[in-house]
């Protein structure tokens, strides 16, 4: 069933931990040795630093079986203690999470000295762990009129379900890292983006794809089942990269650019629609809120906003309307915005 924690009282709680955590597992304080990216623009970086020599390579696509449902919360509590022990530590308090959700990239982890902040919610350790036990306890969910209760694997529709999966994952592959990490299983890659695997060897031969499938299924035994998806040589498909490897050298290339142009047109108001200035100010603030959103790199948040300026003066919105969306969305923003203009001058 689609299961919503939509009407959950604490679930503007919820969505504060979970940025918390995500957090926590993008800068992996706990310096634990994993294959987890946070996001794709991970695995195209590390693919650019691969230094191949071999002629033949193996690319093998696996996948972790009905993870967020098959994992146990007995390990989940005790990666929360782990976790727990990690941080204090490492002399960190806990998370600062921006009130202001456009600008969830300022999120940072707190030391035990550092001062509190008044524009961020202060999530400590204890208040994670608190919340996960909430979602825990109330992990039911409504099948035909009738109350069930998930006995196993991550709450059902949850705030923090994928979180946890992460971490779960994480922890996981720090235990066991001797199996993967070993020089002699010949791993040159090997990524993880939630439940996705891929593993690229310089091993050849038909039986390749099983032998890494049981070395892998040693680290995510018992609970968890790590199932074969497919095997190539010399190519691979993972995510939304589309790679093949000729002569040592790796060509990647993202499926999702080739319809960015598609992407980036602005369908619109156009000024014949004759609408008034406040709708199309409107417009540009849902678009640039919309990219604070999805975005968790500067660089990057900078790249989209510039684009989308282009395309809205391309469709002739007047330069006074952008300056005036921009500064009804985001300060530091609009500050970068002038500074921009004043050098284009």
């Amino acid at each position: 069933p689609v299961v919503s924690f939509s009407k959950f009282p604490g679930r503007h709680a919820g969505g504060i931990v979970s940025r918390a955590l995500s957090v926590i597992i993008r800068k992996n304080p706990m310096r634990w040795k994993t294959w987890n990216m946070f996001n794709g623009h991970e695995f195209m970086v590390s693919v650019k630093k691969l230094k191949l020599k071999c002629v033949e390579h193996t690319c093998i696509k696996l996948d972790i079986k009905e993870q967020y449902t098959n994992i146990s919360m007995e390990e989940v509590n005790r990666m929360l203690e782990s976790l727990t022990r990690k941080l204090k530590k490492m002399r960190i308090r806990g998370v600062g999470v921006c009130k202001n959700k456009t600008e969830k990239c300022k999120d940072y982890l707190t030391g035990m000295k550092d001062k509190d902040n008044e524009n961020f919610y202060q999530v400590s350790i204890q208040n994670i762990v608190e919340y996960i036990r909430v979602e825990q306890t109330h992990n039911c969910i409504m099948v035909e009129g009738n109350l069930v209760l998930q006995n196993d694997g991550v709450a059902m529709g949850s705030m923090c379900g994928a979180q946890l999966a992460m971490l779960d994952g994480m922890w996981r592959e720090n235990r066991h890292r001797g199996y993967w990490s070993n020089r002699d299983n010949r791993y040159l890659l090997i990524k993880r983006y939630r439940d996705d695997v891929i593993v690229i060897t310089d091993r050849v031969g038909e039986a390749v794809g099983e032998e890494v499938t049981k070395e892998l299924q040693r680290i995510y035994k018992p609970y968890l089942k790590v199932v074969l998806e497919k095997v190539e040589v010399n190519t691979f498909q993972f995510l939304q990269y589309q790679g093949n490897i000729d002569k040592g050298v790796v060509r990647l290339r993202d499926r999702m650019a080739d319809m960015a142009e598609d992407m980036h047109k602005i369908k619109y108001p156009s000024l014949s629609s004759r609408c008034s200035k406040n709708v199309y100010v409107g417009v540009m603030i849902t678009v640039f809120k919309k990219c604070i959103c999805v975005s968790w790199n500067n660089d990057r948040l900078w790249e989209d906003i510039l684009s989308h300026v282009v395309s809205f003066l391309e469709k002739g919105y007047h330069t006074k309307w952008v300056k005036s969306a921009l500064a009804k969305t985001n300060r530091d923003i609009f500050t970068k915005w002038l500074q921009h203009t004043r050098r284009s001058r």
